[in-house]
């Protein structure tokens, strides 16, 4: 499946709203995420892409940010950005960085 134009990767004080790699707009809590992770998809190309493993036992493939999609060191950022706003958030101290408390990956 090629990129989705309507992927949209968006980090709040509540949780993670992204489209999946199938195109399925999910949203979870913050509390619900267990592992934010790289994985590689196997195809016409290695893709990597981030995936989110929830406490109970969902995996979801999120379409951004993607290695197809971006360059490696964009990928690296967007990861890190995302697992750090995770990290920040599960201990309390989500939006002190930039105020708004959010966080967008397009």
């Amino acid at each position: 499946m090629g990129p989705n134009t309507r992927a949209r990767t968006k980090c709040t004080v509540a949780g993670l709203r992204a489209r999946t790699t199938l195109g399925r707009l999910i949203f979870c809590t913050w509390p619900e995420v267990e592992s934010i992770r790289v994985e590689v998809i196997e195809g016409r190309s290695k893709a990597r892409v981030l995936t989110v493993r929830t406490a109970g036992g969902k995996r979801y493939r999120i379409e951004v940010p993607n290695s197809d999609l971006l360059s490696p060191d964009e990928f690296a950022t967007a990861v890190r950005q995302i697992q750090d706003y995770w990290q920040r958030v599960t201990v309390g101290e989500a939006g002190k960085s930039d105020g708004a408390g959010r966080l967008s990956i397009s």
